[in-house]
């Protein structure tokens, strides 16, 4: 995010590869790191990971002037589970006033 403060618009598409390689994401969520620019986030394919779910927070809490943020329904999962997570990403804190958290029934292509 550092090499590109001025970036408004940013799309995330989650997925996996057999050759995957675990990594801790807490090692790069850098504590300064603002998106001073960043005013909408689409999230693609999220299966509520805790790592995913982080990277949801980490980016609401750096946002200033975030207006929308759309993430998808995770399907793979039981409703009641799913309905846990969007009530958990509610409470997370925003840096944006005026944020919007949209919940899509699916991902968006793009």
């Amino acid at each position: 995010m550092r090499s590109a403060p001025n970036l408004y618009k940013l799309h995330i598409k989650a997925g996996f590869t057999k050759d995957a390689v675990q990594v801790n994401l807490k090692d790069y969520l850098v504590e300064d790191c603002t998106m001073d620019h960043l005013e909408i986030v689409t999230f693609n394919f999220l299966k509520g990971f805790r790592a995913e779910l982080e990277l949801v927070k980490f980016i609401l809490a750096r946002s200033l002037l975030l207006k929308t943020t759309f993430l998808p329904r995770v399907g793979v999962i039981k409703k009641d589970v799913a309905l846990l997570i969007e009530e958990e990403i509610l409470q997370y804190l925003k840096a944006s006033s005026r944020v919007q958290i949209r919940h899509l029934e699916h991902d968006v292509y793009f």
